[in-house]
């Protein structure tokens, strides 16, 4: 579902929810518009992934993942001006988030 933000040029924004995840409710939102609610998301060992998702973006927005079950929220506005991933990870009672221009690897 693509959103049309703020630029002439659309990126690709994909959002892996990685580590610590078991059996969560996640929201994710791009500039408060609701782009995912899923249940029951489970990392997996082997591979450090739980779930994806990916959409298209344009310019400076806001990123906000909430992880429900586990009452944890975190935001982060950011420039977009090529594709870029974000890694969402639990750790230690948090959410911790890695920003990169390249696809993570797995498994």
């Amino acid at each position: 579902m693509p959103l049309n933000l703020t630029s002439d040029t659309s990126h690709l924004l994909c959002i892996d929810l990685q580590d610590g995840f078991h059996d969560d409710t996640v929201r994710i939102r791009v500039n408060n518009q609701l782009l995912a609610e899923k249940e029951n998301v489970t990392s997996s060992p082997l591979t450090g992934i739980a779930t994806y998702l990916e959409t298209t973006v344009q310019g400076t927005f806001r990123l906000e993942v909430a992880v429900v079950s586990q009452g944890l929220t975190t935001q982060k506005t950011m420039q977009i001006a090529t594709d870029t991933y974000v890694g969402v990870s639990i750790m230690a009672g948090r959410l911790d988030v890695i920003i990169r221009q390249e696809p993570f690897g797995y498994g």
